[in-house]
């Protein structure tokens, strides 16, 4: 009896624990840090990197995606990378803690509230701002490492917590505008039936 109570709070655990999405947030963290890792090792780790100006490109979909490693010292796309390096590692890595403050304060907040889409667009929020906040508090001089290269336009270098930002944000704005809608047209759909409902109430009394 004993090993059946602990096989279901097991399975009760790893229920909750999928439902949550939290393990989107590990799977994308995971992958951004360990990405990064493979890279700087690639092009000769630490020392070599930080004495090097300029690195070489590797083809991945020619003329579409390349791999170019490059230590980005400010925030998105390089901005503020021109700030002292007291001021800029003070500012990066308070928006990168806010950022990841307020994803998973939201999420804590919302839990019982919002469906597992929504779940799910903020674990993968949290992993991207958690992902560069990592970079930035123990990597050399709060570089973060850049090695994703679009080569059919002139775009900046970026990485995996990048791209989870960017194409989660675009995600998260098309659900909401859905659901919305979806929302929106149950409510009229609502007020339809309520509005019969009460026409045949009166015909009823007539």
């Amino acid at each position: 009896m004993e090993n059946n109570s602990i096989l279901n709070k097991i399975k009760s655990g790893l229920i909750w624990f999928y439902k949550s999405n939290i393990w989107i947030f590990i799977i994308l963290f995971l992958f951004d840090i360990i990405s990064k890792q493979v890279f700087l090792y690639i092009y000769g780790g630490w020392e070599e990197v930080l004495s090097t100006s300029s690195f070489s490109k590797i083809p991945f979909i020619p003329g579409f995606i390349s791999f170019e490693f490059l230590l980005n010292y400010g925030a998105a796309f390089g901005m503020g990378g021109n700030l002292d390096d007291i001021t800029r590692r003070i500012l990066l890595i308070g928006i990168s803690l806010i950022m990841t403050c307020l994803f998973v304060g939201y999420y804590i907040w919302k839990y019982k509230k919002i469906n597992r889409v929504y779940k799910g667009l903020i674990m993968a929020l949290t992993a991207g701002a958690f992902g560069n906040l990592i970079d930035r508090c123990f990597y050399p001089d709060g570089a973060v490492i850049d090695f994703i290269k679009f080569d059919f336009m002139n775009f900046a270098t970026f990485n995996i917590a990048d791209s989870v930002l960017v194409v989660t944000i675009i995600i998260f704005v098309i659900y909401f505008i859905y659901d919305m809608v979806k929302h929106g047209d149950k409510n009229n759909l609502n007020s339809e039936k309520n509005a019969s409902d009460n026409d045949d109430d009166i015909n009823k009394n007539i």
